[in-house]
């Protein structure tokens, strides 16, 4: 997803987010990362129309000796998600409109034997198709 790719903070350190998995992994190996999981869905039918709205889950993680430090960064990266999707963001021209609709608060996450830190997002993803019912 390219508003996720390369997306980087300043403070308290520069860094970038190294890998987004499309999908959850049985391991992670690269992070700051943010993981995509397959979203939940309303459809909306009308005259001549469907709409599609997607409420994709986005979790960011973070691996740092300091528990500190690591919740700063992805307090930092809360931050910088949000805006990343005012620009016109399509998903492969898919996608009608495309909006961060909510960030959780910074915790800790098992995945793995790994404990990380990291928070969950809410991506709202619309779609909007003309359709000729017969």
């Amino acid at each position: 997803m390219d508003a996720l790719d390369g997306l980087s903070i300043t403070s308290p350190t520069n860094l970038a987010v190294k890998r987004v998995y499309e999908n959850p992994p049985g391991t992670i190996q690269d992070w700051p990362a943010f993981i995509i999981y397959p979203p939940s869905m309303d459809a909306t039918v009308g005259p001549g129309s469907r709409w599609r709205d997607y409420r994709v889950r986005l979790l960011m993680i973070i691996s740092d000796q300091d528990m500190s430090q690591a919740a700063a960064i992805a307090d930092a990266f809360r931050e910088v998600l949000i805006p990343a999707f005012d620009a016109k963001v399509s998903l492969s021209g898919n996608a009608t409109q495309c909006y961060i609709v909510g960030c959780e608060t910074v915790g800790y996450f098992g995945i793995g034997e790994k404990v990380l830190i990291g928070f969950n997002s809410s991506l709202r993803v619309e779609v909007k198709e003309t359709v000729a019912f017969s």
